[in-house]
């Protein structure tokens, strides 16, 4: 079999393979927090977050999903106003990067020093976000944080309920699924984070 043959054969085993669709659909719905019997607890949501954020974890994925997760709100959400573009962050160094959790009773606080940003993230599974909580916690991270750019975060599984008391206070929004089974990893475009 010479290379052309070999690369159509291997087309028409890509394109159109049945199995290749079902063993692909059937990947696709796997999630650990459901298999851990975890999908509605917020604290282990918030640390599976956690180490997936801090370039230093043991994923070995580095500063890409850092980047990804943070890129992607600011794509997401364009009508906040904020002086840091997806651009920025592709570019900037994130080897600073800290994380903390359940700091003064924020979910996630991740700082970068060298960068000047600070993003916090309240997380809600099974309760809902108040705009009093959140302004409480913006209110607190301006006082630490007064030079930094700070970036609000609300995730959510109810974004429709959520995103207007966001909007009003100028935080970013995300859901945490856009439907029953949600795949562990993947960021989309369409205002949702797919932890995968």
């Amino acid at each position: 079999m010479d290379n052309n043959e070999a690369l159509k054969f291997l087309d028409n085993f890509l394109v159109n393979n049945v199995e290749l669709e079902e063993l692909s659909a059937r990947l696709s719905t796997f999630n650990i927090f459901n298999v851990l019997r975890i999908e509605n607890k917020e604290i282990r949501h918030s640390n599976a977050l956690a180490w997936l954020i801090d370039p230093q974890e043991s994923h070995g994925l580095g500063q890409i999903f850092l980047r990804r997760f943070l890129s992607t709100i600011l794509l997401d959400n364009e009508n906040v106003d904020i002086s840091l573009t997806p651009a920025q962050v592709e570019l900037m160094t994130l080897l600073d990067i800290g994380v903390r959790r359940e700091w003064k009773n924020i979910d996630l606080l991740i700082t970068s020093h060298a960068n000047k940003w600070v993003i916090l993230i309240e997380n809600k599974i099974k309760s809902y976000a108040t705009k009093k909580q959140l302004e409480k916690y913006i209110e607190i991270v301006k006082s630490e944080f007064p030079e930094y750019t700070r970036i609000p975060v609300l995730l959510t599984l109810e974004i429709d309920e959520a995103s207007d008391i966001a909007e009003e206070i100028g935080t970013f929004t995300m859901s945490l699924c856009c439907g029953k089974n949600v795949p562990f990893g993947r960021l989309n475009r369409s205002g949702r984070i797919i932890l995968a």
